[in-house]
């Protein structure tokens, strides 16, 4: 029996949520967020008869570096900042003119797309690969979509991929990521789905029906589609304007580059453990979404127009708020409501909408605790996700069990909210 899209709400926003469960137990979360805070998504281009596509999400060169490959932002290169940085705005802003600067700098290559298939006459596409060679894109604008909304997608995506590259250790052989970009309701859905099916190579006869479903209302979100090869896609849909007008595109860009980031490092790893009820392969919901944000922020703040020490000064604020108001969870089980895809689901059902994306906060506190540059941190526990699994990583690196974490989150979280902006602090990020 198949099942029925539900609306649940993330982060204060409406979302629309597609969960499907399949034999591989893959769940597809589509969603957007409100302007204080990323909603990490799935794709709701996952069905429940389609076996190709695995998981959600988050290139690296040579071993695993915390420099990355140096893009040049909108404007002026910034300085570098200190962990002592100021709470001063982001002088960086995007114009046209640098638009157009980055936009060039995904170079078109002359390569095959992994589908014969063309895409509907008069879409737009670019196809290009970072400087890393270990990702390839295939950007896609379908008819209808505004092409400066599309240049947007194209320069924010492709920034983040430069700025926080995959690592050749990562996983063998080359990234393939889709990313297909629609107007909700001036373009043909049903060519669109057609398309992106041919690209996964589905056989499935669902295939087209259920990427096409949620289409007119689903959020930005990503899947993981094959592990060998590793193939990715971003579905952004748009209207006239970004649908998530109030948070930089920059910021919902990179947040999903992260994931593809994380999920790649699973790439050679057996997926045939994964469900709803299991923890992802790249780690517990809280901590894949806070890691994304948390990096997205970075990424936003130098190449983008969003404010590292501002973003995540309102994150902290949202989350306080959030738990104050609460009245039937206790401090330390709020992580431990966001660990699995049907744990994220049942908590934004059952009204606890906020305990997911307090991820983010939670990992604030985790960089804090450990110690070191955070940079280093995520990109070794990402390293160590692809050696040893989830768990062994988080020990390895962050130091700690995750169930003494969760404690210590607890603890956290009913102290002043003085005492916890003091820990948003913005890590020294030069891009290059």
């Amino acid at each position: 029996m198949r099942t029925t899209p539900s609306n649940v709400k993330l982060g204060g926003t409406l979302v629309r949520v597609v969960l499907k469960f399949v034999a591989v137990g893959a769940l597809l979360l589509s969603c957007s967020d409100s302007g204080r805070s990323v909603a990490s998504t799935t794709s709701a281009g996952l069905d429940s008869h389609t076996s190709n596509a695995l998981e959600t999400g988050k290139s690296e060169v040579g071993s695993l570096s915390t420099k990355p490959l140096k893009v040049e932002p909108p404007e002026a290169p910034t300085t570098t900042l200190s962990v002592a940085a100021s709470s001063s705005s982001n002088p960086t802003q995007t114009t046209a003119a640098n638009v157009a600067k980055q936009f060039a700098l995904c170079a078109s290559i002359d390569e095959p797309t992994s589908s014969d298939q063309e895409p509907p006459a008069g879409s737009l596409t670019r196809r290009c690969r970072t400087s890393s060679g270990k990702a390839t894109f295939y950007f896609v604008a379908y008819p209808g979509t505004e092409p400066h909304l599309f240049e947007d997608v194209v320069v924010s995506v492709f920034a983040a991929a430069e700025l926080f590259p995959l690592p050749d250790n990562a996983f063998s052989g080359i990234a393939d990521v889709l990313v297909a970009v629609w107007h909700r309701f001036r373009s043909e859905h049903h060519e669109i789905a057609e398309h992106r099916c041919a690209y996964r190579a589905s056989e499935s006869p669902w295939c087209i029906e259920d990427l096409q479903e949620p289409m007119i209302s689903q959020g930005i979100g990503m899947s993981m589609l094959s592990r060998n090869p590793a193939m990715f896609e971003i579905v952004w849909p748009t209207q006239n304007l970004h649908i998530d007008s109030d948070v930089s595109h920059w910021l919902l860009a990179a947040h999903e580059w992260v994931h593809i980031y994380g999920l790649a490092h699973t790439a050679n790893t057996d997926g045939s453990v994964e469900g709803p009820a299991v923890v992802p392969l790249d780690g517990p919901i809280w901590l894949r979404e806070g890691l994304a944000d948390y990096v997205a922020a970075l990424i936003a703040d130098y190449a983008g127009e969003a404010d590292f020490l501002s973003t995540y000064s309102d994150w902290v604020v949202q989350t306080h708020t959030e738990f104050g108001a609460s009245i039937d969870v206790l401090p330390a089980e709020v992580l431990a409501y966001c660990t699995t895809p049907a744990s994220q689901v049942w908590a934004e059902e059952m009204g606890g909408a906020w305990q997911c994306p307090a991820g983010r906060v939670a990992v604030l506190q985790l960089l804090h605790l450990a110690g070191q540059d955070p940079l280093e941190l995520i990109t070794g526990y990402f390293q160590q996700v692809a050696e040893a699994g989830w768990e062994d990583a988080f020990r390895l690196v962050f130091g700690r069990l995750p169930g003494v974490f969760y404690e210590e989150f607890g603890e956290f979280l009913l102290r002043p909210l003085d005492q916890k902006k003091v820990l948003v602090i913005k890590p020294s990020f030069d891009g290059s």
